[in-house]
């Protein structure tokens, strides 16, 4: 009987490897989808900030600025800076008639001097205008209110770090136990029926096929076991045939062998009956003749 073939692969380890894929490319997706959102949600958080640090400014401002009262303007520029880490300038330009033109300037020097000079890179600026109703809005100053993006994307990737730890966790848990369950209703299941089928294969039909499982493997378990059942009783019946013409066959030879027996000792009666009747009268018999 000729040698199973070697399995050249595995069907496990090829689901296994497509289930991984197919989770880790799902991950990645909402990875990059969860980085779009938290970029979004960081910029719009920036702009709401903008608008609420431009307000309070603006209530913080209003009324030094209406009796020209720049040194407490920079005072409390400064604490709104100190206040938010985000803030790396905050800037008063006064339009009012009495100081045109006049600057409160607050925040980091580096910062300042780039804003000074014009050089918008590496900020996100918003501008609040400083009005009064009387009757009509009339603006009194606008006030520069400036974020430093290296602040911004320091703490969006902060948050994309962190929701990238989670999903790798996820990921190795996701996959950990799709593997797991899937070892445990294909895998040993199949194992098992491979392991049966190659005994069944090398003759061995007294050993019963089972496998525990309510699947599609189940079924070809009892199916395997219906075909062993059968070819062992065919067997079976062939065998007990097969004793029974080697039976009749001795019981005709013994027959056989009698009747030549018989048939020979008939032959050895008439032989010996022949003889005496051609044997003349007086002469003594062949025996005594020879001697």
């Amino acid at each position: 009987m000729n040698a199973s073939p070697r399995i050249k692969s595995s069907l496990l380890i090829n689901l296994s490897a497509v289930i991984v894929i197919w989770v880790l490319i799902s991950m990645l997706g909402a990875l990059l989808f969860l980085v779009w959102i938290v970029r979004s949600a960081a910029e719009q958080q920036v702009a709401l900030e903008g608008d609420v640090i431009g307000s309070v400014a603006t209530a913080a401002v209003i009324d030094p600025l209406l009796s020209n009262d720049f040194p407490t303007i920079q005072a409390r520029l400064q604490a709104i800076v100190e206040t938010h880490p985000d803030i790396v300038f905050c800037q008063l330009d006064s339009r009012m008639p009495t100081s045109v033109g006049a600057e409160v300037s607050v925040g980091e020097r580096e910062a300042l001097a780039k804003w000074i000079d014009g050089d918008l890179d590496g900020f996100v600026v918003f501008f609040t205008p400083v009005e009064i109703e009387d009757p009509n809005p009339i603006q009194l100053a606008e006030i520069a209110v400036g974020f430093s993006r290296d602040h911004i994307d320091s703490a969006t990737w902060n948050q994309i770090i962190w929701i990238s730890f989670g999903l790798g966790l996820s990921f190795l848990f996701v996959s950990t136990s799709l593997v797991y369950v899937l070892n445990r209703v294909i895998g040993r299941p199949l194992k098992s029926l491979d392991e049966q089928a190659a005994r069944l294969a090398g003759g061995d039909l007294h050993s019963p096929i089972m496998v525990d499982s309510q699947t599609e493997f189940g079924h070809l378990a009892d199916a395997m076991e219906s075909m062993r059942v059968r070819v062992s009783e065919q067997i079976q019946s062939l065998q007990e045939q097969l004793a029974q013409m080697q039976q009749k066959q001795r019981e005709q030879q013994q027959k056989l062998e009698l009747e030549q027996q018989q048939q020979l000792a008939q032959l050895k009666g008439k032989l010996h009956q022949l003889q005496h009747t051609q044997t003349p009268p007086g002469a003594p018999p062949p025996s005594q003749q020879e001697e």
